[in-house]
Parts: C-alpha cells; structure tokens; sequence
C-alpha cells in the first residue's frame, strides 16, 4: 500500500553519517573558579601500601580475563597474540603474591609496542592497568612520593588559576596529565572527579532540521493494491489506489529524540462484492491516517506500534441479480441502502486494522535492521577501540533533533567551555570542540605504528573510496610513522580551531621509510576560512612546518633530520594542500541520497570550537560526493 522503510533507516543513516557519535545533557558548563585547590587536596596524601599492590593486582587479574575471554571467542588466529605476549607464563606470574616486575614490564611494552591489533580495547585496558601496576609497586614506602605530589597540586593548582576565559588544548592537557598522575599514584580521589568535571561539558553537539528529517522518513505515496475483504457476508474483491504523503512530525522531548512518521493519504477504490444472488458494484475513497511513534536514546532506535484511522465513503453504482431477476435486484437495493452506513463503518474498522498492521510490518523489520547496522558498523568497531562517546544523549524541540555528546575516556577531559552559536539556520548543524578530535586521536593512535596500507584501509572502509592523495604509488617505498608512547604523554595528532581557522599537528616519533629508520619530527598546517561566491574553502597559512620531535617551530634540522624532511615535504604537502574546497558531504543511500549536496553556508572557528551549517546545495552541479 505505501512504503515506510526509511521511518528506521533514514534516521539511522543520519546518525551514521554524522558519525555516529551518551553526551551529558545539552547544558555545558563554563569552567567555575579554581579555588585554593591546594587547601583542598593536602590532607588527602596517604602513604601507599601492599593492599594497593594487591587492588590494582586485582583489575590486572580481571583486565587478563577480559583478553583470555576475546581469546577464547577469536579462537586460533588469537594464538600468535598468545605467543608474542608469552601468555600463559605471564598469566602463571600474575598468580604469585608479588609478581615479578621484570616479567609485568616485558608485557607492558609488548602491549605498547604499537603493532595493528593492540589499539582494541581488551589489549589498552590490560596496558593500562600495567602501566599502573608499575609505579604503585616502586611508590610503596617510598619517600619521594609526598613529596613528588604536593608537586602535582601546586602545579595543578598554578595551571587552574591561571587559565584563560577559553582555554586552549595545551592548558586542559596539562591539568589531564595532573590529574592522571594522582590518579595512578591513588591519590586526592574526590580532588581528581571535582577537577574532571569542571572539564567534562559536551564536545559535541549535532541538530537536524524537521524538514530533513521529514525527507528522510517521508515522501509521496502513489499505490496501487488487491482489495480482498468481508463486510455483512458480502465477499469484496477489488483494487484500490492510495495517494498521499509521509511526514515527520517532530515531538519535544528532553530525554529522547521522539517524532512520529506520519501518513495522510486517500484510497480509490474499484470493488466488486458478491452476496448470495446478487453482485454489488461499487466505488470509494476511504481517508487512511497513520502514526508510528519513534524515539532515539542512547540505546538505539525503539518505536511503538501504529496507531491508525481510516474513513470510509462509498458509492453503490450497480447491482447486479447473478440470475438476472429483477425484483432481487430491487430488495438487494433496499437492503444495500439501509445497511450502507453499517458496512462503511466495518470496512472503516477494517482499513484502519490493516493499515496499522501495514505499517508495523514494513517498519519494524527496518527498525531492527538500522540497530543492527549502527551496532555492526557504528558502536561495535568504536567500542572496540575505546572511541566510542562516553556520554550521548537525544533530545528534540520543536523543529530540530539535537544530539550532545562527551568523547572522552574517564582519563581525559572534554570540553571547558560551551560552543559558539550559529546565525542562520540549516539543515544541519555540527559544533565540535577540538578535544573531541584530539581525545580519539590519542586513544586510537597513541604508540601506533601507522602505515601507508592501514590509512588506505581505514579511509576506504569509511569513505568507500581513495582520494586521490591517499591512493598508492608503486614508485614509492613503503612508509610508516610511529607515534609517540602512552608513557610519553604526547598527544600523536592535535588540532585547534581559533581565528576563524584551524591548525593541525602530527607528531611522530619516528619514521621508517622502506626499512630505513627515520628521526622524529613534527608537521604542522595551519588554515584560514575564507568564503568566496563558489563556496567555503581553507586556505593554508604559509608552508608546511616541519620540526624535530620535541623541539619548537623553526628548530634548525640536523643533517638526518633533513633527509626525512624532504619526504615529509613531498608526501605531507599532499595531505595537506594549500588550498581545500569544502565541498561537503552527500548521502549515499536512502531517501536522503536524492537530497544531493549539503554544503556549508556558515563556519565559525575560534575558542577551540567549530560550528558548520550545511545546507542542501542549490546548484544541481555538485554531484560528486567529498567529505571535509
């Protein structure tokens, strides 16, 4: 009768496409005064003692596991895993009242060593409490730990009180390195959770404008179907053609993102009914109305059944004696005329059941089958690596679906500030703070050996194409950068967003060019956004600055540092072009796909926040998909 199919899919390709990625609720909170900190956190220093040892032993055991468990389910390809970690021996080790902090450490720089695979969750978490375990072992009698803490408050309280109004990534990375330090050292707990929150607003904000949802979920209705029922003993048979519309009307919530896909449409009909000696011609219009209530929380898409109504007029052309007798035609008339009114209040009753059914067949299964799609593709491959948001929460007003989120690990901080607001509307709206960016990248990247092959890979997968700049080129030797370990606390890629501009940092430790080893060094690009009659664009800041790993911008190059220099000029310069047309993003399937281009009509960059407009293009010129 009418197709609701993208009522679940079109919704969920939004959220895909955005990124799909339970953020504390919609208010952000500006950072309060630091306070004497110090005052605060003194008294909390405790000395530290074997019943730490045996704690943090204890998330070790529990951390084991958790990777013999994904072991187990990997089944004999997890066996080279299990070699290179000299598993079992190790697991023996973990058994003895003080293990042997030779044997801990070795596994704790396997885990570290930055080989593919050991970015997922089940390998960082063991890595991290390892890397825990450590220092609590060498801190426990130790004298210098007092000391060496009343250091990390006055530091901490020094970097709070001297923070500006929007602090920048470096100032809120300092106070995360603070806070992670009592933290490994179990010290000043509730210190450590005040700070945090003050530090922990959403660092990202998406809305979607009813009118694209409503294309998502919507769109016109022209079909045609059988018409088989049973009214009063009469047997109908017929077709009928329902045209109409789909809508998405948006309900305000601020706990769920809740709307209804709604259908308004009208059947005409051509039926023919049989009644003993008598077949009965007719036509009709039945007025059909639907409503299919959804509702998007942190757990998925969830709907409730159909609700529908439908009003049936009907018209009696002809009856019609089967024997041609015409004085049963004329009783048949009489009685027609009489149960007329009943019999459109049945086949009413009827319509509406069957609509009702209708729609939750067609809708349901897709319903079931977006969740299943966001979790395969969505929330599994980000859980896995620990990016996924820690926080995400839906809400809806009046005429926009929103979504916050909080992308951060308990360790790091999010946003210290709220976002800018935009001064148009659009279709869709994206404010992301930079941390947002930064957390993932230091969660999935840190201590990472990342090749040529794995970035086309990961892009591909995302994208479902290579641009040009990343495809491969035969002539080339095989390269690959090493970012910096967790122990570094070096972030491996940041970037800031000030000064209606952006710039962009990779920091890797280390390069190997074919089998060469190559020193460390630092690349920076730096943007403007400049809006021009064609559309937004970001123009590079000068050249690429390329500097050695740990030193300032403009560092003079050793005579090595000046071979990969050359390398990272030609490859990097690429990447990072001088000129970048943003030309936004299409989506690549559903009813949202004839939509075309979303653009960007509006950006602001400052304070570590951007916030983007896009809105659908104008021009039917930009059919080829990009996204910025």
């Amino acid at each position: 009768m009418f197709d609701l199919k993208l009522s679940s899919l079109g919704v969920v390709a939004i959220l895909a496409t955005l990124g799909s990625q339970n953020f504390v609720l919609g208010q952000t909170q500006n950072t309060p005064p630091a306070g004497n900190v110090a005052t605060v956190a003194m008294p909390q220093f405790r000395t530290l003692t074997e019943a730490d040892v045996q704690e943090v032993l204890t998330q070790a055991k529990s951390a084991v596991a958790a990777l013999d468990e994904r072991f187990a389910t990997a089944g004999a390809s997890a066996d080279g895993w299990k070699t290179y970690l000299s598993w079992d021996t190790f697991k023996g080790e973990l058994q003895k009242a003080k293990p042997e902090k030779a044997v801990v450490g070795d596994v704790y720089n396997k885990l570290a060593a930055g080989h593919e695979g050991l970015e997922l969750k089940w390998f960082a978490n063991l890595r991290t409490v390892l890397g825990n375990y450590l220092p609590v072992v060498d801190s426990v009698g130790s004298p210098d730990l007092e000391p060496a803490f009343k250091s990390q408050i006055e530091g901490l309280t020094l970097q709070i009180k001297s923070l500006s109004p929007h602090p920048t990534t470096d100032e809120t990375q300092k106070i995360a390195d603070r806070l992670l330090w009592l933290e490994t050292a179990r010290q000043a707990p509730e210190l450590v959770r005040e700070v945090r929150q003050r530090f922990s607003a959403p660092n990202f904000h998406a809305q979607l404008s009813g009118e694209l949802l409503s294309m998502g979920v919507g769109g016109p209705i022209d079909d045609v179907a059988p018409i088989d029922d049973v009214i009063l003993k009469t047997v109908v048979h017929g077709t009928g053609r329902t045209i109409g519309q789909t809508r998405a009307s948006l309900t305000p919530n601020p706990t769920s993102a809740t709307f209804d896909a709604v259908l308004e449409a009208i059947n005409y009909s051509t039926t023919v009914g049989r009644n003993g000696p008598v077949c009965i011609y007719s036509t009709g219009q039945t007025c059909l109305n639907a409503s299919k209530r959804l509702w998007i929380d942190e757990a998925g898409l969830h709907t409730n059944p159909a609700q529908a109504t439908a009003q049936v007029h009907t018209t009696i052309n002809n009856i019609v004696s089967i024997k041609g007798r015409k004085f049963v035609e004329k009783i048949a008339w009489r009685k027609a005329g009489k149960q007329l009114g009943k019999a459109e209040a049945i086949a009413s009753q009827h319509a509406a059941s069957k609509l009702g059914v209708r729609v939750d067949s067609q809708a349901d299964p897709m319903i079931q089958k977006g969740n299943e799609q966001f979790e395969a593709k969505g929330r599994k491959p980000l859980d896995e690596r620990r990016a996924f948001p820690r926080a995400l929460s839906f809400n809806t007003l009046a005429a926009t679906l929103e979504i916050h989120g909080v992308e951060a690990l308990e360790s790091q901080l999010a946003a210290p500030s709220a976002p800018p607001e935009l001064t148009r509307p659009a279709d869709i709206t994206l404010r992301i703070h930079e941390s947002m960016i930064n957390n993932i990248t230091e969660t999935t990247l840190t201590g990472m050996r990342l090749s040529d092959s794995m970035v086309q890979r990961a892009v591909l997968e995302l994208l479902g194409r290579l641009p040009e700049q990343l495809k491969p080129d035969e002539s080339k030797e095989p390269f690959m950068i090493v970012f910096p370990p967790e122990n570094a606390r070096v972030q491996p890629i940041t970037v800031s967003f000030v000064d209606s501009g952006f710039s962009i940092t990779l920091r890797g430790q280390e390069y190997f060019v074919g089998e060469q080893r190559r020193p460390g060094m630092n690349i920076t690009a730096a943007y403007k956004f400049v809006k021009t009659p064609e559309g937004y664009r970001a123009v590079r800041q000068g050249d690429l600055q390329i500097y050695g790993f740990g030193q300032v911008p403009g560092a003079k190059r050793s005579l090595r540092q000046q071979g990969i220099y050359t390398v990272l000029q030609t490859k990097f310069g690429k990447v990072f072009g001088p000129d970048i047309k943003l030309q936004g993003f299409k989506f690549n399937s559903g009813k949202l796909a004839a939509a075309g281009q979303f653009v960007p009509q509006e950006i602001i960059a400052q304070d570590g926040w951007i916030a983007i407009g896009y809105c659908r293009s104008k021009s039917d010129s930009a059919a080829t998909a990009s996204n910025d």
